[in-house]
Parts: structure tokens; sequence; C-alpha cells
């Protein structure tokens, strides 16, 4: 996908995560059912990371998909699909 779209799209989007602020205290205030999802082999955000996320979104549950890297909703898209549908 990075060759698909060229280094400096790959730049930019790196250049932007970079730049972006914290969110991490907004997440208390989260109001709405929330799954959180992630593969258990990603290696660019790490299980720990989507758990703290989850356990900052009061009522939030946390999907770990065994057999996924970081594009759950490509690797895994039935298993997403269906936590979406319930």
């Amino acid at each position: 996908m990075t060759l698909r779209v060229g280094a400096a799209a790959y730049v930019r989007q790196n250049e932007a995560v970079i730049a972006r602020h914290d969110l991490r205290p907004v997440l208390a205030t989260i109001a709405v059912p929330t799954i959180v999802v992630v593969g258990a082999n990603d290696l660019m955000t790490a299980v720990a990371c989507a758990r703290e996320i989850s356990d900052a979104i009061p009522a939030a549950t946390l999907h770990i998909i065994p057999a996924c890297g970081h594009l759950p909703p490509i690797e895994q898209r039935h298993v997403v699909a269906d936590l979406i549908r319930q």
C-alpha cells in the first residue's frame, strides 16, 4: 500500500500523525456504544494501547482479533463485520 500511494503521501500521513494533539483526555466523554478493535499481532498499534483506549471510554468493549495485524477490516473483515453488526 505504501508503494502504491507513494513516498510523499506516506511522509504526509506520518507528519499528520506526529502533529496530532493527544486526545486521550476526551475519551472519558464518549457516551455512545463503542467497540475498540485491535489485531493480536498488530506491530503498529500495540494491544496495550487499544486496552488503554478501551479502559478510558465508559462501557467500551475491547476485541482482540487473533491471527490479525494492523488492518482488521482487511485481514479479518468477517470478524469485524460481525462485531459491528452486534
